[in-house]
This record gives C-alpha cells, sequence and structure tokens, in this order.
C-alpha cells in the first residue's frame, strides 16, 4: 500500500466501524471527489433515526445523473460510527453497497 492510501486509512479510524473497515478502502482517489458536491447547494439530505443505536443519513445530489449516497451509522461502544455505505440513482429504489 502506498503512503497516501495509508494516511487516507488513518483519517478513517474513529470515524467507521470495523466492519467497514474490513470491506476495504478505494484504492483510486479522483478530483472532484466524490463527495465534492457538498461545497455546492445543489443537494438534499435526509437523517431518519430507525432506533436508539441506528441512524440513517441519505444524501440527494444532481451532477450529470440524479444520485443518491445513504451512510447508515451505528452507535458503538458509546461512539457513532459508518457502519455501512450505499450508492443509488435517482427515484431507483436499488441501493448498492459502496466502498469507503
Amino acid at each position: 500500500m502506498d503512503e497516501y492510501h495509508q494516511r487516507y486509512l488513518v483519517l478513517l479510524y474513529g470515524c467507521v466501524s470495523e466492519k467497514l473497515l474490513s470491506k476495504e478502502a478505494r484504492n483510486s482517489y479522483g478530483h472532484p471527489s466524490e463527495y465534492s458536491y457538498l461545497r455546492g447547494e445543489n443537494f438534499s439530505v435526509w437523517f431518519t433515526m430507525r432506533k436508539g443505536d441506528l441512524a440513517t443519513v441519505i444524501l440527494y445530489y444532481e451532477e450529470a445523473l440524479e444520485m443518491k449516497h445513504k451512510c447508515v451509522l451505528r452507535l458503538i461502544d458509546g461512539k457513532w460510527l459508518i457502519d455501512e455505505k450505499f450508492y443509488g440513482f435517482g427515484g431507483e429504489k436499488t441501493w448498492y453497497v459502496d466502498m469507503l
């Protein structure tokens, strides 16, 4: 693993669960970044508290296509961590497993 990838993984520690870390992180880093849309105003965020220890955050945005990201947050050992990550398209109901 190169130095850049190692530094990327260090940023994830303490923010994501061991389960998500075990699925490996991306080996390529694009520009603009995957979440560059958050710098603008053309997105919306839906937050749902599903249980006392489970929350879902869905980000809707449009670039070339209508897209969405979903992060499942879990309260693990007293800390909220990203436990699962998905992506989807527009109004589709299907979610696809995504990597960090």
